[in-house]
């Protein structure tokens, strides 16, 4: 079994996959109600020159 399918992942708040996620107007909701807007586009290069694609929100 994957960690993402046990119940403890599933019922973790800390886990931005178990949040609110508005996809109309792109923004999440933490289990404690703060709004999470997305601010714009990361890209993230490593050690062996993978380039990676990230999607940034703030508060």
């Amino acid at each position: 079994m994957l960690k993402e399918q046990s119940r403890k992942w599933k019922s973790d708040d800390h886990k931005v996959m178990n949040w609110y996620y508005n996809a109309k107007d792109d923004y999440f909701i933490d289990p404690n109600g703060v709004r999470f807007n997305f601010n714009g586009y990361r890209k993230r290069t490593d050690k062996h020159q993978f380039t990676r694609d990230f999607k940034e929100y703030k508060a």
